[in-house]
């Protein structure tokens, strides 16, 4: 459960070069994350007004670009040395506005579905939103009080991404839905015992 893999490690050599090309053409890394947030949100509006398989199926394509991106930026700002509080502020901030429209988009693709495996899609969302806020605040709040990395548990924003998008492209998005709520709360659960422990060692240093 504490293992800090990450499904984006997979996809770093396709990160890197797209960071090179991009360096050559001297764009930002403040613009990349501008750009990733572009993609999401387009993504979105597929997603809420094509109620059918294609619009499931570039939902997936811009979310993955999207997910691509949010690793190109930090990767371009290191190639630049461009690296800054405040890039990491936009990038950070920009994510979470992401992460929250593009699950508030299943109450659109899903209009017509109010109910999943008996509960209200609403809810559905609702924890969604709130497992996946808690994640990333439990860690900015950990790294804030000391924890050098919180980054430990199963949903981090690339396995949460990349879950979204294969089983949109499945076209069995609720489901996919389902198992992000679902891990996001059992992995912010999970950094409130790691932090706890992690600070106790702090606190006696």
């Amino acid at each position: 459960m504490g293992s800090k893999f990450r499904i984006r490690r997979l996809f770093r050599p396709l990160v890197q070069w797209i960071a090179k090309q991009l360096k050559k053409i001297k764009m930002t890394p403040n613009q990349v994350s501008l750009l990733g947030i572009f993609f999401a949100l387009g993504g979105c509006i597929f997603f809420i007004f094509f109620l059918n398989y294609w619009g499931s199926l570039l939902f997936a394509m811009f979310i993955f670009i999207a997910g691509i991106l949010d690793g190109v930026d930090g990767a371009l700002a290191r190639l630049t040395k461009r690296a800054s509080k405040r890039g990491g502020l936009l990038d950070s901030v920009g994510d979470r506005y992401a992460d929250v429209c593009i699950i508030v988009a299943f109450l659109g693709h899903y209009s017509n579905q109010q109910i999943f495996l008996g509960i209200p899609l609403l809810l559905w969302v609702i924890l969604a939103v709130v497992g996946v806020i808690m994640v990333s605040y439990i860690r900015a709040r950990a790294e804030a009080g000391g924890v050098e990395d919180c980054d430990v548990g199963l949903a981090g924003r690339s396995e949460r991404l990349f879950i979204l998008v294969i089983f949109a492209m499945i076209n069995l998005g609720l489901w996919g839905l389902l198992i992000v709520t679902i891990i996001s709360h059992v992995t912010a659960f999970y950094r409130i015992y790691y932090v706890k422990k992690m600070l106790r060692t702090v606190d006696l240093d």
